[in-house]
């Protein structure tokens, strides 16, 4: 794990070499181990190294045999093991054991189809001095992010775009798609960042850079042609075992390391299986770390945590940061992540990272799963509605007995959520549930509804996004652009282009600001691949959610982490906006300095936290998270106000 830079001038102008160690040295943090540069001409490369494997050799940038190509590399290919001894019969000499060199060898035998080799995280960039091309791939699921910026003149990459705007030549402005999507679903879509002219490549991606033009190819997607509901149904059993190998053999992988290594384990079912196959493939004891607030029940899953630890022997480790930490933390992981992103999730897995890089330099997580295997109430609303009758009768039969589903054999979170939303608040709500599963997804997944944001958006800012996309046309350009033929299916992949994606970049940004490599096997590219294949009706069975995940792992977890209601991993913002933050929060939302941006009418933010508009308590802290960020975002990328002054209005 590593961090990386670099710059290609089309004009033949030479590389400022002080650009680029300043560019290499802001992004420190993700590689403290070492750092290198390669400059000819017009080309600039650097490398900060995080060392994983083979510590003694696997210094970069890296180069070929006859040092005609050149690679700065990002992340962890697990397979590579697999092509040396190919490779060598083909006559290439290896200097190292380490995953870089053999990306720079597949690519001198299969060019840019190399990619289709890799089962790893990366992002990578290749200079071919022959051929004068720029190659730059970044891995299926989106893992490990890559950044660009490009002009008439010239494309400067980064694993970070703090990196990039080391370059003061390039502008640092407000893009207000980014605020559009932000505040509609808290999150970016496609290539948008927040700063204008800088984009993020997207997965599934790579770019070629040649004779100062950029062409962007799409190597993989997910593919739904074969699922199994079109071409006949294997046996539950074939499926949940095939399952099982493949998980097995993913964390299998991902254990490979000459470094101490360890899990979190939040006490949820996904990072429980991590722990579970994990210690079991582990010489010695595992061990393990998760995080909580002492804030109430609902916001601490430590107690399900132990079980899983307590069952499989790890080293436990336990972390409770509270609203001090949270305040005086903030603007430096807004400063890490580069642009806010998702829920207040950030904050508790920074800690939790800290945490872990005290004692190892390797985590392994569940990220992934829920999007991938319907994890959310959401999802399984989508598949009643193809059931609606027979599952409605189902349910009122279950819940006037006082008995389970009969298909409810694994056990439901979704049943505990019907505990709090039972079967007559679904038919008094029957107009919603009737919608098209489209719009009521989005309507689900939307923060701020369009009434909203037009109370909100200054008229300034409505008038610059008049002619933009909106966020409703975006949602349904990745449900159509889906081949699946399952309504469910069309919606899981939709959350995997984004909404998986706002969480990866926290996940990759949160590990490395402590230095530590985090790894999720749980969407290894041939899991993705799988699951894809799975019929709906084995994904949400009944009132189950995951079905086929759990039952693929039954026989190895406790009952009451399989049978559990989700938790998530929640922030008590809720109490904390509303008691001992509400100060500091309304003086940033409020400040004189975020006024004067323009993008926002200040009456109505103003009745919003004050409740003179009716709002959802959870709408309200949602909202005051989103303005927080962005405000205290704008200070510290716009403004550039040093972190030690954010503060100061």
């Amino acid at each position: 794990m590593c961090g990386i830079c670099g710059m290609l001038n089309f004009n033949s102008k030479r590389v400022d070499e002080n650009l680029l160690n300043k560019m290499t040295d802001i992004i420190s943090h993700r590689g403290p181990d070492g750092r290198g540069i390669y400059v000819n001409n017009s080309v600039g490369l650097g490398h900060r190294r995080l060392s994983i494997v083979d510590l003694s050799t696997g210094a970069q940038p890296m180069f070929n045999e006859d040092n005609s190509v050149v690679i700065v590399f990002n992340g962890e290919i697990y397979n590579h093991l697999d092509y040396r001894e190919e490779l060598i019969k083909k006559g290439h000499s290896f200097k190292t054991h380490c995953d870089t060199e053999i990306i720079i060898h597949l690519y001198e035998e299969y060019g840019k189809d190399c990619v289709h080799k890799l089962n790893g995280m990366f992002a990578f960039a290749i200079w071919d001095s022959k051929k004068e091309t720029l190659f730059i791939a970044r891995d299926r699921l989106g893992i490990k992010p890559i950044y660009y910026y490009s002009d008439p003149n010239r494309v400067v990459f980064a694993s970070e775009i703090k990196s990039i705007l080391e370059d003061s030549t390039i502008e640092r402005k407000v893009n207000t798609e980014a605020i559009h999507d932000y505040f509609s679903f808290g999150n970016l879509y496609g290539d948008k960042t927040f700063f204008q002219g800088i984009k993020l490549l997207q997965p599934g991606h790579l770019m070629l850079v040649t004779n100062g033009k950029i062409y962007m190819e799409q190597y993989w997607d997910i593919d739904y042609s074969k699922e199994a509901a079109k071409i006949g149904e294997q046996d539950e059993e074939v499926y949940s075992e095939n399952l099982r190998e493949l998980i097995k053999d993913s964390v299998k992988l991902r254990l490979m390391s000459d470094v101490p290594l360890g899990a979190y384990l939040s006490g949820g079912l996904d990072s429980s299986i991590v722990t579970a196959i994990a210690s079991s493939l582990t010489d010695g004891q595992l061990q393990t770390f998760s995080g909580a607030f002492k804030d109430g029940k609902d916001y601490d899953e430590t107690e399900f945590a132990r079980i899983v630890s307590e069952k499989y022997n790890t080293k436990q480790h336990e972390i409770y940061p509270n609203s001090k930490d949270f305040k005086d933390i903030l603007p430096r992981l807004l400063w890490y992540l580069d642009e806010p992103r998702v829920g207040a999730g950030s904050f508790p897995q920074y800690y939790v990272s800290k945490l872990a890089s005290e004692n190892v330099k390797v985590i392994l997580g569940g990220q992934g799963a829920d999007e991938v295997f319907a994890g959310y109430a959401r999802f399984s609303l989508v598949y009643w509605q193809q059931n609606l009758f027979k599952y409605l009768i189902n349910a009122i039969k279950a819940r006037s007995k006082r008995k389970r589903h009969q298909s409810d054999v694994i056990g439901s979170n979704i049943t505990k959520q019907l505990d709090k939303r039972n079967v007559r608040s679904i038919l008094k709500n029957l107009r919603v549930f009737l919608m098209s599963y489209k719009r009521r997804h989005y309507n689900q997944i939307s923060f701020l509804k369009s009434k909203e944001k037009n109370k909100l958006f200054s008229d300034k800012l409505k008038s610059e996004l008049k002619n933009t996309s909106t966020p409703w046309e975006q949602y349904k350009k990745y449900v159509e652009g889906c081949n699946a033929i399952e309504p469910l299916n069309k919606l899981l992949y939709l959350e995997i282009k984004t909404y998986l994606q706002g969480l990866l970049i926290i996940e990759d940004k949160m590990s490395m600001a402590s230095s530590i490599e985090s790894r999720v096997p749980l969407i290894d590219y041939r899991i993705v691949e799988y699951s894809a294949q799975i019929p709906s009706r084995l994904k949400v069975k009944g009132l189950t959610s995951k079905y086929i995940l759990k039952k693929s792992v039954e026989d190895i977890l406790p009952e009451e982490i399989i049978n559990r209601r989700k938790m998530g991993f929640p922030v008590p913002i809720d109490k904390w906006f509303g008691g001992e933050l509400k100060e500091y929060v309304f003086s940033i939302i409020l400040s004189e300095r975020a006024k004067k941006r323009g993008y926002f009418d200040y009456k109505y933010i103003e009745d919003v936290l004050n409740f003179k508009e009716k709002v959802d308590r959870r709408f309200w802290d949602r909202f005051v998270w989103t303005l927080l960020c962005f405000e205290l975002w704008n200070r510290i990328f716009i403004d550039k106000v040093p972190l030690d002054k954010i503060y100061e209005d």
